[in-house]
């Protein structure tokens, strides 16, 4: 099949990308093999997360199955001590980052769409800004720290709200 890209159809591209992703985007990490942040193909890479367009996100838009070995492992990673932008302490658990270190509502709708405990916990305590939705809260108190009346966060919190509540309900970690 011929698309605008010339001789190779979108889907061959995708399976070309995966394939390679999987060959040099998956190293070893704390919990296994997992997928990496970023590599530099030289054998060298990161292990990072970013709340927008996190790696939890691969099993919910189909890259890998949600019980891929990489794929929880990776989860796993991201939700744990080992990641630095991670807050384990307080009652606000959830992962920040580089950009923000504090605890992202982003990071709490990610976890709906990845199926992890843990988001209705933090949406639940969470008090943003003044109910809205916030680029990071503070760890303790969890009213906003950054990024106020953070529109897009606010709508894709509401999508992974909706998506969560269709009756999705089996968790893995």
């Amino acid at each position: 099949m011929e698309d605008d890209l010339g001789e190779q159809s979108l889907g061959e591209l995708a399976a070309q990308l995966k394939e390679a992703i999987c060959k040099h985007g998956v190293v070893k990490g704390p919990f296994g093999r997992m997928f990496a942040w970023a590599v530099n193909g030289q054998g060298e890479y990161q292990l990072y997360d970013n709340p927008p367009g996190s790696l939890q996100l691969l099993a919910y838009y189909g890259f890998c199955a949600k019980n891929d070995e990489e794929y929880t492992n990776t989860v796993k990673w991201i939700r744990s001590r080992h990641n630095p932008y991670f807050h384990t302490q307080g009652p606000l658990v959830e992962a920040g980052s580089l950009h923000a270190g504090n605890p992202w509502p982003l990071s709490a709708a990610n976890d709906l769409l990845a199926l992890n405990k843990g988001a209705f916990d933090f949406l639940s305590r969470a008090r943003m800004d003044n109910g809205f939705a916030c680029e990071t809260v503070h760890p303790i108190k969890g009213h906003a720290s950054t990024g106020l009346a953070f529109a897009s966060a606010a709508g894709f919190l509401a999508h992974a709200i909706w998506w969560r509540m269709k009756g999705k309900d089996e968790f893995y970690s």
